[in-house]
């Protein structure tokens, strides 16, 4: 029966009422002051001890007394900011999950919810008493462990690292994603019947959204080639859990307000981050107080009290495991069992709700219709994004339509702050050249699919000569959407004549280069050329931004001639590493005026005493790769075998180990290409390597010398073998050709 008694007999009801729950539910009380007071007071002593401590570095290396006060308040400041509270924010919304489904377990017993509905006083009461109950046996423990939280630290003396509108602002953080979670865990209990259900549905409500959404990209990323996961909707998928956007808030505080001060600062709001909090906070409440007023005191017992309920639940559910069951068994099987396990497994899940549901193990094999309709609609979800039904890689805007663009090569120049502002946001241009230029480049590539196609279908382009970029581009729409793409393994040649036209583009090289640009030289303290400690810091950053600026594709071609890094000098300094270029003349000026050594990183040019040089039988862009096969690798054939075996016969100098001699290279390369000169002595050996630029690295535009390459001997401490270096173009002295 559904009780309607709403009779009262005035407030004193309602404060009786309140009082004997409270009285109840001293026990949670207890165990809430237990939880926070480890994860605050006892958290933070620890703490405290680690910075106060006498054997301390910073105590060691601190010459006043002022000054060991300073690292220690800017440490507990650092600390506080974020780390402080990272306990508090676990505890607190796992344990507003627990309580809110505590106060409602007495649905769940029908003796109980038949004396509850019995008492002289309205559902909406009642149901108000219990979301209040609740909320006080939590938060009043919490609001105290967290004063004397911040006791200690004053008592320690480090009462001035607090700011008290930042603990104010994660104090008004953690409640509200307390309310979420105590939410979701009330109208958990408004949905089930029986205490099992309740808490499983607990935790299905808690992580339901990022759990599909999670599925949902490693669905894409398996059938779409172009998926990129920029603009991830799993970010936005994370704010409608309390527990994962409690992670997300802290893990994107900015290191700039984390470091670097001696007082708390007060961390950003993130006003998609509260609203969600609050829409979940309103919704689920009142939804939970509806269903609360319809619920029948008839229903505990059941698994779950509404019919509506159970298709839903059931669809998602059948929805998450054959999902995540079809990509556990295509990781160590082929395609056919990735269809196998989603099918079998959503019919088992289907099986398993309707025997939990019903209490009865024969009621596995009811409701097969609907079990039918799930796994089709599962099926067509999946042959939506295998098929890409709705042209996902087939996307290009028009340029007209784009309000700006942002284009970025990978490894084009090896560095990966390209396409990037000071901020590590993502740069853009809203120039129209290089609107209708990045769809000049990606118009072929779109249209022929010149691209690896997704993990699913395993099919790569080839295009004869094994150079591959990857090509990222990110569009904002004057509709305000957003769209991303990410083609892989896109031919170098098939890229180079348009991304030619592109970058020589001065707007899109300060797109390309705004997080260079973007530095102010009055703020970079150090200057770094491959390890090297610049001298004038600021002159040699000022010449290189101009370089930037003038730079054009011909550059990319080349190999590096160094490496360049800065840093402020503070904390909080972002250090780079980009490429140096033979035409980026300001700068290799200064580097020769300074006598700065522009050494490779981790090159020792002292490292190898002979030089090889060969000329290709071929010009074939192939050939170096079957070269460096044909000397080096160990085949299992008895072919090879025999040849490696003939070869150590002929050349008494190869030693045991089967390191070869410079006779040996000649004769295994025999038919595939000449030796054109030799080079002996480690410093007619480092003078060629300098001159050929042969120790640096190049992007996927270098043009190499297709018609030879080098072998360079090396001997250290511990072994010696041989080392094939291809040659960058025109870099070869006239002798060698």
């Amino acid at each position: 029966m559904i009780s309607n008694n709403s009779s009262t007999k005035g407030k004193n009801n309602s404060k009786k009422l309140l009082l004997h729950s409270l009285q109840m539910y001293w026990w949670l009380a207890v165990i809430c002051s237990v939880v926070y007071c480890f994860a605050g007071p006892v958290y933070t002593l620890l703490k405290i001890d680690s910075i106060r401590r006498p054997s301390n570095i910073n105590y060691l290396s601190s010459a006043t007394e002022e000054s060991l006060l300073s690292q220690q308040l800017e440490r507990m400041s650092d600390w506080m900011n974020a780390e402080g509270f990272m306990m508090l924010y676990f505890s607190v919304v796992v344990l507003s999950a627990v309580i809110g489904c505590v106060m409602f377990f007495y649905l769940q017993q029908k003796r109980q919810v038949n004396f509850y509905h019995s008492q002289p006083v309205t559902r909406t009461r009642l149901f108000i008493n219990q979301y209040v109950v609740g909320l006080l046996l939590n938060l009043v423990p919490f609001m105290i462990m967290l004063v004397l939280m911040l006791l200690l630290i004053a008592g320690y003396g480090l009462g001035t690292s607090l700011n008290m509108t930042a603990i104010l602002a994660h104090g008004g953080m953690m409640l509200l994603f307390s309310l979420a979670s105590y939410s979701i865990a009330v109208l958990s209990g408004q949905l089930a019947g029986t205490a099992l259900t309740q808490i499983a549905l607990n935790g299905v409500l808690h992580f339901c959204v990022p759990l599909a959404a999670w599925l949902m990209q490693l669905l894409c990323n398996l059938f779409l080639a172009t998926y990129s996961g920029a603009f991830d909707f799993v970010q936005t998928a994370l704010k409608f859990s309390p527990l994962c956007a409690a992670v997300l808030y802290i893990d994107n505080i900015p290191s700039a307000v984390l470091m670097n001060r001696t007082t708390m600062s007060v961390p950003p709001m993130n006003m998609g981050l509260v609203l969600t909090q609050l829409a979940l906070i309103v919704l689920l409440t009142v939804l939970s107080w509806f269903l609360y007023q319809k619920r029948a005191s008839e229903a505990a017992g059941k698994a779950l009290v509404y019919r509506v309920s159970e298709p839903l639940l059931k669809a998602y559910l059948m929805f998450v495991i054959s999902i995540a069951a079809g990509l556990v068994f295509m990781a160590v099987g082929s395609k056919l069992f990735f269809y196998f396990a989603v099918v079998v497994f959503a019919i088992l899940t289907h099986m398993t709700c309707e025997v939990i549901i019903q209490h009865d193990f024969k009621a596995m094999g009811k409701r097969l219709p609907q079990c039918a309709v799930i796994v089709v609609l599962i099926l067509a979800i999946v042959g939506v994004l295998r098929y890409d039904v709705l042209g996902y890689d087939m996307y290009l805007p028009k340029p007209e339509q784009v309000e700006r663009v942002s284009l970025v090569v990978d490894s084009s120049e090896n560095s990966s702050w390209l396409g990037y502002d000071i901020d590590g946001e993502i740069s853009f241009s809203h120039d129209d050249g290089v609107k209708q230029q990045v769809h000049a480049l990606l118009e072929p590539i779109v249209t022929e699919k010149n691209y690896r196609a997704s993990s699913f279908n395993g099919s790569i382009v080839v295009d004869g000569s094994g150079n591959y970029s990857s090509v990222r581009v990110y569009y904002e729409l004057k509709n305000g959407k957003k769209a991303a793409r990410q083609y892989r393994a896109v031919p170098t040649n098939a890229l180079e004549e348009n991304y030619r036209e592109l970058y020589n583009l001065s707007a899109y090289r300060e797109m390309l280069y705004r997080n260079v640009l973007q530095t102010s030289p009055e703020t970079v303290k150090e200057v770094w050329v491959n390890d090297v400690l610049a001298e004038d810091a600021k002159v040699l950053l000022q010449a290189y931004q101009q370089d930037l600026r003038e730079r054009n594709f011909e550059a990319l071609t080349k190999g590096e001639l160094a490496r360049i890094g800065w840093s402020s000098g503070q904390r909080d300094g972002r250090w780079q590493n980009n490429v140096i270029y033979e035409s980026d003349k300001r700068t290799a000026a200064l580097l020769t005026e300074t006598q700065l050594k522009a050494e490779q990183r981790g090159i020792d040019y002292y490292d190898y005493d002979e030089i090889l040089i060969f000329r290709c039988e071929s010009t074939e862009r192939r050939m170096i790769d079957e070269i460096d096969r044909k000397l080096f690798s160990i085949e299992t054939t008895e072919d090879a075998d025999t040849m490696i075996a003939e070869t150590r016969t002929e050349s008494a100098s190869a030693k045991e180990s089967g390191e070869l001699s410079a006779k040996d290279c000649i004769q295994r390369l025999e038919g595939l290409a000449q030796l054109a000169g030799r080079i002996e002595g480690t410093d007619a050996v480092a003078a060629f390597c300098r001159q050929t630029n042969l120790h640096s690295s190049g992007g996927d535009f270098v043009h190499y010398d297709d018609s030879h390459f080098a072998l360079l001997h090396y001997v250290d401490v511990y072994n010696d073998g041989w080392q094939i270096r291809r040659l960058y173009e025109d870099t070869l002295p006239a002798q060698y050709q």
